[in-house]
């Protein structure tokens, strides 16, 4: 019963049209609300921002399955949720790793508190995710 669904693809799902997908919907609503509060879109994010994202990064790694046990036992501190692959949760950081389409592809969301912590998590990361397929570091608000 959310409001609201959303991915980090863009997808945004609402439960008053019909739990129907709609980008334009979504626009809609974040002019209103630009248009009530007068300040700029930054301005009113700021506040309840917890992370910064970097988009889905694509990593080649021949023993994708090895992969994502090694993540899990080189963390066992972490809070584990395995649901479509593998989420590791810490206070200040999370990760969630799954098999992408291709037979050695994996599929990685990763958000910290700060850009330097996120480089230094995928920098840390590496050995055991494999060779970075996607060079996006851009780093979502």
């Amino acid at each position: 019963s959310a409001v609201l669904g959303a991915d980090l693809d863009g997808r945004f799902y609402f439960r008053d049209g019909f739990f129907c997908e709609s980008g334009f919907l979504a626009l809609l609503h974040v002019v209103a609300v630009l248009l009530d509060a007068d300040k700029k879109l930054s301005d009113l994010l700021r506040p309840i921002q917890r992370y910064r994202v970097a988009r889905e990064i694509i990593f080649r790694n021949a023993n994708r399955d090895d992969a994502i046990r090694q993540l899990a036992d080189a963390h066992p501190d972490g809070e584990m949720m395995e649901l479509s692959g593998l989420r590791i949760r810490y206070p200040d950081w999370w990760i969630h790793v799954r098999p992408g389409g291709g037979k050695d592809v994996l599929l990685v969301n990763i958000e910290t508190r700060t850009r330097k912590a996120l480089d230094q998590k995928l920098a840390e990361l590496k050995p055991i995710l494999g060779e970075r397929l996607s060079p996006n570091s851009n780093l979502g608000v």
